[in-house]
């Protein structure tokens, strides 16, 4: 009986079983790990009122274009699309860093008076 094709390959590799070759890029790729990232939008507070203003001037210039009042209605629409959604979506909670922010270089309550 003659050996079967799979068992000539292995005998003459000289290895039972050879991992395959990967490619330096696939390397690197895998240890930066997932794809994925995490998602950098987040809205507080600030960011829902904007755009709850941004909804309701729009509601508000719709109905005024709706009852012919073509002076408010066109400035109330440009205000709820152009500026209050946008700023609702853009504006960024940037955390003073220590030793800046409020009160620095005024004295605190109780603290001398020169």
């Amino acid at each position: 009986m003659s050996p079967s094709p799979t068992d000539k390959r292995a005998s003459r590799s000289g290895a039972a079983a050879r991992r395959p070759q990967t490619s330096t890029a696939a390397k690197r790729a895998l240890r930066r790990g997932p794809a994925y990232q995490q998602s950098r939008l987040v809205l507080l507070k600030r960011n829902y009122m904007l755009l709850a203003a941004g909804v309701v001037s729009i509601v508000i210039g719709f109905v005024l274009l709706a009852a012919k009042e073509i002076s408010l209605s066109p400035a109330l629409l440009v205000l709820g699309y152009c500026v209050l959604i946008p700023a609702g979506f853009l504006w960024e909670h940037v955390p003073a860093k220590e030793g800046q922010g409020q009160g620095q270089g005024q004295p605190g309550p109780g603290g001398g008076g020169e």
